[in-house]
């Protein structure tokens, strides 16, 4: 009806593609990183048609390219445009150059470390985006036949989007499955039409129909099957790969955290992003009590993961910058001499697996510990200050005083690693006795606040600390004020642009732990004593010495800067325990402090008084396996096999149907043609005869010779010679086939693998020697 219409890819790949596009601009929409994302709705729909037009039209690929590039970006700058001006209420061309004033701003963010870019910029950033996802994926399977460049790329922006939102977006993944395994389905019966109409082979129209319905159902049970496969199995084989690129993509994290602070960042619970160096404020949290690890010591309350030190008006940020290696029992930490502070031996036994991007636990300020770590610091290149650290007055970081360590090496499931720290017992007298002669390389880095702050907060802080001399007492004087506040973790978080230590001073006067650590250490800074913000775990009992870490463990807490102690901890949550320090030194502790401090030797192993903690004979990152991870490895191995038993048992039923009426002879002729097709690509033409056929057969498979002649030549005499030859004949015959044709289709497998790395790497060619 319609001649000028048909597609020889069939409308259904056209649909299939174009919903695949929009379930990733659906997931981004149903993010909500930011106001008026419905622009990459518009984008990735039009991308994807003007992707389809010029992938079939007959423009060269340069041209398409520029042709779409210029679209996609005046069609994203149109639709953000729109938005900017509809929610501003302005005219649409105050519009325009209200976006090219903030686009203006994006470009000075180089010379401007501390500003950053405005929402509407990142909109249309991401429809931009999300406009070259829509072309690419359509270029590639409309010009190049390649559908599945389509879906990782498409898949990739899916999951990297699904697993940094805290929103459900389960429906958009399921769907987006579907629709592109319909797509792979549909594509590839597309390219099957199109080699029998050039084989001029007949075939049934219904035959696609039924190939979708069968399609449809597979998509659907691969689904279900992927959603009940074991979770122990997730991201496990691109562990290597996310361990290489780990530390890059924080990188890039980080930065574009800081270019677009205003976005609706959710912040995870404590636990979720441990090992991430950005907190986000955030609303209700929910946590389980999963074990995490089991951490042996003879005492402790805090379990540190991460230092954050910049404060933004959504969250922290750690800004180490320096990576040092660190060995197996050695001490490459410097640690500077400090007072009233004591060794503290842990064992740590892991609940699950530990990847190089873990963060590891310790308490206080780690010394040495049984494996090798990679350690964040930022190196300081003060002389002033290491000059006056000899003295014993100043007390630089570098390169000790690590934000976070990581292994170097992934931690299974049931491994155990030791690690020496070093904790304060600092009693109240001597911090209010600390002074605040503070070194250069606290100050600047430990008082830094926003030029964005609310005035109220300062206001607060100062009236809090309104006559007190000392920082101990106005520590602890807003550490008494935050502790009355009503702990809560359902609170709606604050709004987008919002100041988070504001919010949950002023407006909701309700929250949990980041909250807390954060106003204290906000207001700390705002009257000139450093703190940082930390996270971690908090456990304040122990089962014989062994503290079991849950994820409803996962806590926040301030650090307070005292000169010559160190840092110290401080509670201001309302729903933890309250942290009680001695008033004043025993004897023996005062005594003590009076003589030079012992620094931390080096490359010693980790003993306690009752030796190592871990079995001689078993290395301390070693892992055992327990039944309760072979038991979902055994479950998914059973699961394939079962569906490998069924798919066989479905295949042998539905070839005697097809069989029933045929000969032995017929029986394996027609299984050459099948198989032959579908494994070399070679479909016999009408004008062959079978021993035609069989020629150019042998050709891709030498070592198949003699048992396809024969296999033919059995065809030939039955269905023209009349006579019959017997199953006991045939079936032998046919062994010898399969095995052939396994092999040429394993060969030409691997002639494709060779000649796509001759690509890259041509041979050398082969030199004779001279005579």
């Amino acid at each position: 009806m319609f001649p000028d219409l048909e597609l020889k890819e069939g409308w259904v790949t056209v649909v299939c593609l174009l919903l695949i596009f929009l379930c990733v601009a659906w997931a981004i929409q149903a993010a909500h990183w930011a106001e008026d994302l419905g622009v990459v709705q518009g984008t990735a729909l039009v991308g994807g048609i003007m992707g389809i037009l010029l992938a079939k039209s007959r423009f060269p690929n340069r041209t398409s390219h520029f042709l779409s590039l210029l679209a996609g970006s005046t069609w994203a700058v149109y639709l953000t445009t729109r938005a900017l001006a509809e929610s501003g209420g302005l005219y649409f061309q105050v519009g325009v150059l209200e976006l090219e004033r903030r686009l203006g701003e994006l470009l000075h963010l180089a010379s401007s470390p501390g500003s950053s870019a405005d929402n509407y910029v990142f909109v249309l950033l991401l429809g931009l985006l999300i406009w070259i996802m829509a072309y690419f994926g359509a270029w590639a399977v409309f010009r190049w036949q390649q559908v599945w460049w389509a879906v990782i790329v498409c898949g990739a922006a899916l999951i990297l989007n699904t697993n940094y939102s805290t929103e459900d977006l389960t429906i958009y993944l399921i769907l987006f499955l579907l629709f592109a395994l319909l797509l792979v389905v549909r594509s590839n019966v597309a390219f099957r039409v199109q080699e029998w109409r050039q084989a001029q082979v007949g075939y049934s129209p219904e035959m696609v129909s039924t190939v979708l319905q069968a399609g449809l159902i597979l998509s659907i049970v691969l689904i279900l099957m992927a959603w009940a496969a074991p979770e122990a199995l997730a991201s496990r084989p691109l562990q290597p790969l996310m361990d290489r690129i780990g530390e890059p993509w924080r990188r890039i994290q980080n930065r574009s955290a800081e270019i677009f602070r205003d976005l609706n960042y959710q912040n995870e619970p404590p636990l979720a992003s441990m090992g991430d160096r950005r907190m986000w404020f955030g609303g209700p949290v929910s946590l389980t009590d999963t074990p995490i690890a089991d951490v042996g010591a003879r005492n402790g309350r805090y379990w540190r993961v991460m230092v954050f030190h910049e404060y933004a008006s959504n969250g922290w940020l750690s800004t180490d910058q320096d990576t040092i290696l660190v060995g197996e029992n050695e001490s490459a930490l410097s640690f500077p001499e400090l007072l009233l502070r004591e060794e503290l031996t842990q064992t740590v036994s892991m609940h699950r697996g530990w990847t190089t991007n873990d963060a590891l636990i310790a308490a206080g300020q780690p010394l040495i510990a049984s494996l090798p770590m990679r350690a964040s610091v930022s190196m300081v290149t003060n002389v002033e200050d290491m000059i006056r650290s000899r003295e014993g007055d100043f007390f630089p970081p570098a390169p000790g005083d690590p934000s976070v360590l990581y292994p170097r090496e992934p931690l299974e499931v049931g491994a155990s690693y030791e690690v020496l720290s070093s904790v304060s017992v600092a009693d109240e007298i001597s911090l209010r006795e600390a002074g605040t002669t503070y070194p250069t390389w606290v100050t600047p880095r430990y008082l830094q606040l926003p030029e964005s702050l609310p005035e109220r907060v300062h206001l607060l802080a100062a009236e809090l600390t309104e006559g007190l001399e000392n920082s101990y007492d106005k520590a602890k004087a807003i550490e008494s004020h935050l502790r009355q506040i009503p702990y809560s973790l359902d609170i709606p978080g604050p709004r987008l642009g919002q100041d988070g230590v504001d919010y949950f001073l002023f407006d909701e006067q309700q929250g949990y732990c980041d909250y807390y650590a954060s106003a204290m250490v906000v207001m700390l800074r705002s009257v000139g004593v450093p703190a940082r913000y930390v996270r971690g775990y908090i456990h304040t009992s122990s089962d014989e010495g062994v503290y079991q870490l849950l994820e409803s463990d996962g806590h926040a807490w301030p650090e307070v800067y005292f000169p010559g102690y160190g840092w110290v901890e401080f509670e201001p949550t309302g729903g933890r325990p309250a942290l009680v320090r001695r008033a004043t030194q025993d004897p023996a502790a005062a005594l003590s402090s009076q003589l030079p401090p012992r620094p931390p030797e080096r490359n010693l192993p980790l003993e306690d008084d009752g030796g190592s903690l871990l079995p001689e004979d078993v290395p301390a990152s070693s892992a055992r396996i327990p039944w309760d991870k072979v038991r979902p490895f055994a479950a998914l191995a059973l699961l394939v096999a079962s569906s490998g038993l069924g798919g066989t048992l479905w295949w042998q039923a539905r070839r005697r149907r097809r069989n029933q009426f045929l000969s032995p002879a017929e029986q394996v002729y027609d299984d050459l043609v099948f198989w032959v097709r579908r494994l070399l690509r070679i479909t016999p033409l009408a004008h062959q005869t079978p021993h035609e056929y069989a020629g150019v057969v042998v050709q891709n498979m030498p070592n198949g010779h003699e048992p396809v002649e024969r296999i033919v030549s059995y065809y030939v005499e039955e269905r023209f010679g009349g006579r019959q030859v017997p199953a006991e004949t045939t079936t032998p015959i046919w062994r010898e086939a399969w095995q052939a044709i396994l092999t040429g289709w394993v060969e030409s497998r691997l002639d494709g693998v060779r000649r796509f790395w001759w690509r890259f790497f041509p041979p050398k060619e082969w030199e004779e020697p001279e005579s």
